[in-house]
């Protein structure tokens, strides 16, 4: 009994030191924020990635971009026709089209960037662009979302039109296939390497309003 009674004093002992001890650096740091007049540096904060677009835009459009992921890809289409469902269909035809012209962008960013580190002789590496570009024109674009089809108070329509990483991927990759034999010195042109950094450049560009 007394080496349990002694062992319970023990432990009451200890928990108290660790709570004075808390107690006085709780303390000690006030004391030293208190006659620096500084205070413990807080978490560095993610930045926020906020789109740009070239124009001014219902709210409806600016506040669904705002979830829109940062690798994505957005276009904007507006029309305003003699009927709801053809202004609609218009509008939705030019945000995909300026996300097919985006998509080019990207990939012109990737050919940038490949012939900075590459030895591939330039003139090659202009006809591959040349050529990828014209088949990504021509792409059937797929994975196409459309987080914004709404009719403002004028009547004018409005289609935001989303294209995320892994199929602007796609559209890029399966265009550089349907190219691969007439190109082989370009057979170190890696998609999946490049991508990241080319996306993440054009994305923070301004969207302009296709009308």
């Amino acid at each position: 009994m007394k080496r349990l009674l002694l062992g319970v004093c023990v432990i009451v002992m200890f928990l108290s030191a660790c709570a004075v001890f808390q107690k006085k650096t709780n303390q000690e740091t006030i004391g030293q924020e208190a006659v620096t007049g500084e205070t413990a540096a807080p978490e560095t904060a993610v930045p926020v990635f906020e789109r740009k677009i070239a124009e001014d835009v219902p709210s409806f459009v600016s506040d669904a971009l705002k979830s829109v992921p940062q690798d994505a890809l957005v276009g904007i289409g507006a029309a305003k026709l003699s009927n709801i469902s053809m202004s609609q269909t218009m509008a939705a035809a030019r945000a995909q089209a300026d996300i097919a012209r985006q998509i080019n962008q990207v990939f012109v960013q990737m050919v940038r960037n490949y012939s900075v580190t590459s030895a591939s002789d330039p003139e090659m590496v202009q006809l591959f662009q040349e050529r990828i570009s014209v088949t990504i024109v021509k792409a059937r674009l797929s994975g196409v979302s459309f987080p914004v089809q709404y009719t403002d108070d004028d009547g004018c329509f409005w289609v935001a039109a989303v294209m995320n990483r892994e199929p602007v991927s796609d559209t890029i990759s399966n265009a550089q296939d349907q190219a691969k034999d007439d190109f082989p010195q370009m057979s170190s042109f890696s998609t999946a390497a490049l991508l990241s950094d080319a996306i993440a450049s054009i994305a923070k560009e301004e969207i302009p309003v296709a009308r």
